[in-house]
Formats: structure tokens, sequence, C-alpha cells
């Protein structure tokens, strides 16, 4: 049996410069990130609602260094549960 995959279709934003960005495929499930600089090298998945919980926190400058603690935080706390 032979099985076909798809590619992923890469993209980046058009504010990117000096290939010093990151790369994002949209997946059924996810979305996969990857360092341009290093595209055969390791990608992240993440759930297609929290990236786009990113997206919004990042659009409204939710970033400061207690939001991302307390981020990092919950994800682990995710994980530990996960396994």
């Amino acid at each position: 049996m032979s099985s076909s995959v798809t590619p992923m279709m890469w993209r980046r934003s058009t504010h990117c410069s000096h290939g010093q960005c990151v790369e994002v495929a949209t997946l059924p499930d996810s979305v996969a990130v990857r360092d341009s600089k290093n595209p055969s090298g390791p990608s992240l998945q993440f759930p297609k609602q929290a990236w786009r919980n990113f997206l919004v926190a990042a659009k409204t400058a939710e970033f400061t260094i207690q939001r991302i603690f307390l981020l990092l935080r919950a994800a682990l706390l995710r994980a530990r549960l996960a396994s």
C-alpha cells in the first residue's frame, strides 16, 4: 500500500527581513512553527486554539514578563497532566 504525504505549505510574515523569522504551516488539527534559518530542523506544533490565543495576545501586547511566565507555567502543568 502506498501513502501520499502532502508537503506542508510554510509561510512567513511580510515583515520578515534578514531571514531571522519563524515560518508557520497550518495542519488539519494544529499549527507548526519552525525557524526560517533552519528549515530542515525541528518544528513545534500547537493546537489551533492555542495558536489563536497566542496571536490575540501578541496583537494586544499582552506579553509582559509576568504573563509569559504564567503561560509557560500553565503549559508545563498541562504537559505533566497529559503524561
